[in-house]
């Protein structure tokens, strides 16, 4: 439903964006891909998704869902963490060579990183990413991967 606010640079400022109707909500199923060239100003700055999304758990429900229609592969992503961060491979380009000698394509994949919000230490109002001399750190993800008729 938010995405924390950030600058050109990508820097979080403290506000928070409601999605809601907007090119970048992604509340139901829907595809997320060739909305880099929507006049939507977060989508502008990241060149496509590249934003932290505020995560509102519900117990029993996974914090993302994205299903792969061909082959009807689903992946569901579960944690405790405040945020993640949707990247769609936006800064990618075929000058970077991955596994086998493909050129790694410009949106031609995406990442679900789990996270405290960026910039969060700077931020009081953001929750705590701070830890502490002395003090444990502990956080589980998971992501949990079916098909669907």
């Amino acid at each position: 439903k938010y995405i924390t606010e950030t600058d050109e640079n990508l820097l979080p400022n403290g506000n928070y964006i409601p999605l809601d109707g907007t090119s970048m909500d992604l509340s139901t199923l829907t595809p997320f891909l060739f909305r880099e060239n929507k006049p939507f100003l977060p989508l502008v700055y990241g060149v496509g998704f590249d934003h932290n999304f505020v995560l509102e758990h519900k117990k029993g429900q996974p914090d993302a869902v994205v299903i792969e229609l061909t082959k009807g592969r689903k992946m569901e992503m579960f944690t405790d963490l405040p945020g993640v961060q949707f990247y769609t491979g936006n800064w990618l380009n075929e000058e970077e060579i991955g596994k086998e000698g493909t050129p790694h394509k410009q949106y031609g994949g995406f990442c679900l990183e789990t996270q405290y919000y960026p910039n969060s230490c700077n931020i009081p109002e953001f929750p705590n990413s701070i830890l502490k001399a002395g003090e444990s750190y502990h956080s589980v993800t998971t992501y949990k991967f079916t098909t669907v008729e």
